[in-house]
């Protein structure tokens, strides 16, 4: 399985990150930050040319659930959602909270990864259409 969750989009990059902030609340999603890469590094003289967004998106519910269940998921929280732009075609994706789960010893998380999982995929694909 792979560690990410990728799509391509036929929208610009500043249409794919307002779709993504309009998608993911949909599925019960707070927007925490936003970090706009490009950007930070301009202002550090450092020249990045591709587009690059992270969004960090919380569930409120489930991530008491998972932290209820075990404390040491804090260290993979929030979930980030990224935007990107390489060689003129766009990209929305996250790193896969399954795959992410399984860095955390003795754990009982799977359900509840594969439902943020789910729910972050599916943000996803609505917000590339």
């Amino acid at each position: 399985m792979k560690a990410q969750y990728e799509v391509k989009t036929k929208k610009t990059f500043a249409e794919s990150v307002d779709a993504v902030r309009d998608s993911v609340q949909l599925f019960n999603f707070t927007i925490l930050w936003e970090f706009d890469v490009k950007d930070q590094l301009s202002k550090n003289d450092l020249n990045f040319s591709n587009p690059f967004k992270i969004i960090e998106v919380c569930n409120p519910k489930r991530t008491k659930d998972v932290l209820d269940e075990n404390i040491l998921v804090g260290y993979l929280l929030p979930c980030k959602v990224v935007i990107y732009e390489m060689k003129e075609q766009v990209y929305i994706g996250m790193l896969n909270p399954t795959a992410l789960v399984d860095l955390i010893p003795n754990h009982d998380l799977n359900r509840i990864a594969e439902d943020v999982e789910n729910d972050l995929r599916k943000a996803i694909d609505l917000a590339a259409v």
